[in-house]
């Protein structure tokens, strides 16, 4: 199946026409030509069967054969809340390979120990469309960038799942496996910090605000690391990996 991101399409849409880009890989790098049928999605869940009416390299128009509603969603909810690492291509990695693993929303933290305080958006997007294009998904999560801790942490005592930090504490203070604090069908918040890890004040309104510590295990981990391994862990817990 050959998929293509198309934002603005909609289940009233009888024909579209594929951006500039995506006509050229369509025509050009895939060798596409009129009555091939291929796959479109707006990224909110809906996915398009199409076929190739017109073969313009500039401006592909396909034709709606069939839209098919929240196609394969995910049973879980997952937001990732993480520091944004010094070397940006590392953050970007993660950001990928959550996509591909299953994630609901991530968000880039300013922290006290923070390298890089903030993180563009333009570039993790496009690589978040590609990674959903090559999984195959229908659905493209949500990215919010730059947010400082602690309205971070303001904002998150409406979200109503669990709330889990991972830092590098004393055993006492995170002393149950990620893998066991999550819950399989339960929405959840992770926080994961910088390089240099949250502050110790950090941490403790983290706590005072209902997050509940986690270790993943007797290794220190990278920032990009341990998020993915959130991810990872998340989708195992779901049954999905």
């Amino acid at each position: 199946m050959l998929l293509f991101y198309a934002p603005d399409i909609t289940t009233a849409t009888t024909h579209y026409v594929l951006p500039e880009d995506e006509s050229r890989h369509c025509l050009k790098v895939m060798r596409l030509q009129v009555g091939d049928e291929i796959f479109l999605t707006n990224g909110q869940g809906t996915l398009f069967k199409v076929k190739i009416a017109v073969n313009d390299l500039h401006a592909c128009m396909v034709e709606i054969v069939e839209a098919i509603d929240n196609y394969q969603p995910m049973d879980y909810y997952l937001h990732l809340a993480v520091a944004p690492t010094k070397n940006t291509d590392r953050f970007e990695w993660f950001a990928e390979k959550a996509v591909e693993i299953g994630v609901s929303k991530i968000t880039t933290l300013c922290c006290e120990n923070s390298e890089r305080t903030s993180i563009k958006s333009d570039r993790i997007v496009r690589l978040m469309i590609a990674a959903m294009k090559q999984s195959l998904r229908a659905y493209l999560p949500s990215l919010e960038v730059n947010v400082g801790f602690k309205d971070f942490i303001r904002q998150s005592q409406t979200f109503a799942g669990q709330k889990l930090i991972a830092y590098c504490g004393t055993a006492s203070q995170a002393s149950v496996p990620l893998q066991e604090a999550l819950k399989k069908d339960k929405s959840a918040l992770v926080l994961i910090g910088p390089e240099g890890d949250f502050s110790p004040q950090e941490v403790e309104l983290a706590l005072a605000n209902g997050f509940v510590p986690v270790s993943m295990g007797d290794m220190r981990l990278r920032t990009e690391t341990a998020a993915l391994m959130a991810c990872a862990t998340a989708c195992i817990v779901n049954q999905k990996l």
